[in-house]
């Protein structure tokens, strides 16, 4: 799995857990070793194999970040997305931070990456599915989809590295529904999850640890969902405001094209 400061999949080690655990959780059964427990792994690959299985969702995560300065201060910052889908290949994509505000939309010919506060845009045409141009943004165009991780666990695109170690904490409840909450480790990341219980085991919590840095700093995200969204026509297809202005680096031609 790729690790970034908004994106890898990951949370707090299994001896920072101890330290801290809620009643339910200390009661667990924590693995005395680095092991991969098999029904935490299933758990990982059910969530994936549920968000693919959907055929439109849309899905707001709210999330806070965690960056190391000099002196080690760790100053938190705010982001959210949303992520509006309609399988098996429209998408659109809310990007806002403290200082920022992007929006993608891409309707199975074109992708549009707008910024809508400083009103410029840039256009290029692209075709598949959902997971694979999620996968071709980051690796072709340099664009950074938050969480993108979770939308290809375990399908044809990912290239999510395994856990080294992972096991289930516990069972709690997020916003009255119920879940289960997992740890898991690789190298230089610890993550933690609560999936939703059930064969649709839908993420509802994400907690991410950068082991590798002094400080640990951490992201964190909760997740609200919609199962059953209703899309206009024209909601995956970027329209220009008055006022925006295109940048071309050479795409916008043979965008037009394919429209």
């Amino acid at each position: 799995m790729k690790r970034s400061a908004e994106l890898a999949l990951a949370t707090a080690t299994a001896l920072a857990l101890l330290s801290g655990l809620p009643a339910a959780a200390q009661t667990a059964a924590v693995p005395a070793a680095d092991v991969l427990d098999p029904d935490a792994e299933a758990a990982l690959n059910r969530m994936g194999a549920a968000l693919r299985g959907m055929n439109s969702f849309e899905v707001r995560s709210d999330a806070t970040t965690e960056t190391v300065f000099d002196g080690k201060h760790k100053i938190m910052s705010r982001s959210s997305t949303t992520y509006s889908v309609q399988m098996p290949d429209r998408m659109t994509v809310d990007m806002q931070t403290d200082t920022s505000h992007r929006r993608i939309y891409y309707n199975g010919k074109v992708m549009s990456v707008v910024g809508m506060k400083i009103g410029k845009y840039v256009t290029f045409p692209v075709t598949g599915t959902v997971s694979q141009v999620l996968e071709r943004g980051s690796s072709d165009f340099g664009i950074d989809f938050p969480l993108q991780d979770l939308f290809r666990w375990g399908g044809p695109s990912s290239n999510v590295v395994r856990p080294t170690s992972g096991f289930r904490v516990g069972g709690s409840t997020i916003d009255g529904v119920a879940v289960s909450q997992y740890a898991f480790r690789q190298p230089g990341v610890d993550f933690q999850i609560w999936l939703e219980d059930g064969v649709q085991a839908l993420p509802r919590k994400l907690v991410i640890t950068d082991t590798e840095t002094a400080a640990q700093p951490q992201y964190v995200a909760t997740f609200t969902w919609n199962r059953t969204p209703t899309f206009a026509a024209d909601a995956f297809t970027f329209t220009p405001r008055p006022g925006d202005k295109l940048v071309d680096f050479g795409t916008a031609k043979a965008a037009q094209a394919v429209k």
